[in-house]
Order: structure tokens, then C-alpha cells, then sequence
């Protein structure tokens, strides 16, 4: 009996051992998966950088027929912008432009105390969202200011001083009446020949900033999708709170889930710190079951 128990005691071991093992495996594969498809996708942002720093000036129907191939991937591309980074004696001729465009109420705004919009304060720079992809349903973003919002200002000066894409604090909202988590990541564009080798150096050349919209719930589906079933996914921003997921896939599955076998994966995306939890729950072990501890018994 005592030897009966031995051989059922090291079977039942190995077989955790190996399911854990397989675990982390796919967990690794998948957050693989994340970073290669958030690759691909933002290939799009560097071309309409390279777009913009190789002519002397991009018209708005010139950006939108530019981007508008980028939003058949499978909806992870949800939007495009361009914002340039301007004086404030500038300020004037690009809305000018704005309107000229066909764009009349176009103004540099920014948030008042209640949250609304209103005419930007006169400034010595100003960053307002000049072009945005698709039109119709971002249009009422145009003219917003981020130079004036601390989140995205960060997110910008980073990628200038950087020069490379940084994304902003990931952003939960609503699509079509679904909620959704959005990233959004800048990449500094630069006045062309200009150099750029030193942070100082890359200040002075700055233009402005393309911008790309990703939604991070078709990312992390995306990735996930070789999975085997009942493994919950959980996604988190480390950087801002590295306890509430952002993002996350099959977490019905959670009740009663033993979370001290949760496999978590960190990585960094876009100048940010991202993990994610694999946790194994009763269906993912339902389906590996312990067949060899039996039989040895």
C-alpha cells in the first residue's frame, strides 16, 4: 500500500509538473504572438512617418488615402491621426489652413474645469490633432490640444527626447456600444535633414507627431487564440496599476480558480511596462487529465 501511495504521489507530481510546464509554454508563445502582431500593425505608424518626413507637405486627403488600406487588419488599427508641434505664433495660419480645408469650426481647443471644450489659452506651443483617420468618427477630436493634457504630453515629450514610438496610459471607452481598451502610441517625426543624434538635437528638429490607435482587446485576442481552453488571460499596465487588468479573455472562467498557478509574462510595448496572467482554471484541468497517476496506482 505504502508503495502504491509512493508511485501515485510521484505520477501526480510529474503530471503537474508537466501541465504547468505546458502552461508556460503557451503562455510565452502567446505574449510572442502579442508583441509580433503590435509589430506588424504599427508598420503602418512608421510609414506614415517616413510619408511625412520625406515631402514637403501632406494634404488632408493625401493622409486619408494614405491610411485608409491600414484598417482591414483585422480591426486592430482603429484610427490615425497627425499632430504637428507648433509656436504660438503659428497658431493662426494652421487654423487658416484647418478651414480652408472645409473644416469651419476647426480651433485649437482644449478642457475647461467640467470636462468640455473650449478655445485653447494663447500658449508658446501647442500640439492640437490636425488630421484624423476615419474621419467621421473621430472628427470631433480635431483641434484638441495635448500639448494641454498631462497624459498624452508626457507620452509626447518621451517620444521626442526618445525618437521612438511611446504609447500613453492605455484608455477604456466605448465602440459601437461595447466597451474597448485603446492604446495609443506617437512616433516623432522630424523635420527633414535635420539632425537629430542628441536629445537637445532632436528637440530643436521636432514636427510633429503621427499618431495610431490600436485596440488592445483584439490584440490580446489575437494572441491568444492557440490557447488551450480554460485558461483565463488577464492584461495588465505595470506602469500605472499592476493590479486591475486592462484587458482580458475568458475571465468567466476565474470563479474558483486557483490563482497561486497563474503564469505572468512582462514585456515592454511601445515605452511601456505591460504583464499578463495565464490562469489555469478547473476546464483547462479537466481537460489534461491525470490518466497515468491511475493506472500506475
Amino acid at each position: 500500500m505504502a508503495i502504491a501511495a509512493t508511485v501515485g504521489w510521484l505520477l501526480d507530481a510529474e503530471h503537474g509538473s508537466s501541465v504547468q510546464g505546458g502552461l508556460e509554454q503557451q503562455a510565452d508563445r502567446s505574449v510572442g504572438c502579442l508583441q509580433e502582431a503590435f509589430s506588424v500593425n504599427q508598420e503602418t505608424l512608421f510609414s506614415i512617418g517616413s510619408f511625412f518626413e520625406s515631402s514637403e507637405a501632406v494634404s488632408r486627403l493625401e493622409f486619408g488615402t494614405f491610411v485608409r488600406r491600414s484598417f482591414e487588419r483585422e480591426g486592430v488599427l482603429l484610427a490615425f491621426g497627425w499632430v504637428p508641434l507648433i509656436g504660438g505664433t503659428e497658431r493662426a495660419e494652421l487654423v487658416g489652413r484647418a478651414r480652408a480645408d472645409g473644416l469651419q469650426n476647426y480651433e485649437v481647443r482644449e478642457r475647461d474645469a467640467q470636462g468640455g471644450y473650449v478655445p485653447a489659452k494663447r500658449r508658446e506651443v501647442h500640439a492640437p490633432i490636425y488630421y484624423a483617420e476615419p474621419m467621421r468618427e473621430y472628427h470631433d477630436v480635431l483641434g484638441v490640444d495635448l500639448w494641454t493634457e498631462p497624459v498624452r504630453r508626457r507620452a509626447l515629450e518621451r517620444a521626442r527626447d526618445e525618437g521612438r514610438p511611446v504609447a500613453a496610459e492605455p484608455v477604456r471607452s466605448v465602440r459601437n456600444d461595447q466597451p474597448e481598451t485603446r492604446l495609443i502610441a506617437y512616433l516623432p517625426v522630424y523635420r527633414k535633414d535635420s539632425p537629430r543624434e542628441t536629445m537637445e538635437e532632436r528637440r530643436q528638429a521636432i514636427a510633429g507627431f503621427a499618431s495610431a490607435v490600436f485596440s488592445f482587446d483584439r490584440l490580446l485576442e489575437r494572441a491568444t487564440r492557440g490557447l488551450d481552453s480554460g485558461i483565463a488571460v488577464e492584461l495588465f499596465d505595470l506602469e500605472k496599476n499592476p493590479e486591475t487588468a486592462i484587458s482580458a479573455v475568458g475571465t468567466a472562467l476565474l470563479t474558483g480558480a486557483d490563482r497561486r498557478r497563474t503564469v505572468t509574462e512582462e514585456f515592454e510595448l511601445a515605452g511601456r511596462r505591460w504583464g499578463v496572467g495565464f490562469t489555469p482554471t478547473g476546464a483547462y484541468y479537466g481537460a489534461h487529465p491525470n490518466v497515468r497517476t491511475w493506472l500506475g496506482v
